[in-house]
């Protein structure tokens, strides 16, 4: 787990988008030990507009978690 990944669970998404703008190339498709990206907490945590944002930094939206799902 990442500090994006904590991130989405705030229904805000400043400190979301303040990460972003200091994460390194690759680092927004981290995964937690359960293959998860930020993007699929995003997606659990119904937060379209922390979606948005990781898609605008590039976020991979076809990564598969540990049970074959993607965001």
């Amino acid at each position: 787990m990442t500090p994006l990944h904590l991130a989405t669970r705030h229904p805000s998404p400043k400190a979301l988008a303040l990460l972003l703008k200091h994460i390194g190339p690759g680092e927004v498709d981290t995964q937690d030990k359960n293959k998860q990206t930020a993007l699929h907490w995003s997606a659990f945590y119904n937060r379209p507009e922390h979606v948005r944002l990781l898609i605008k930094h590039d976020s991979n939206i076809g990564i598969p978690d540990s049970e074959g799902k993607i965001p």
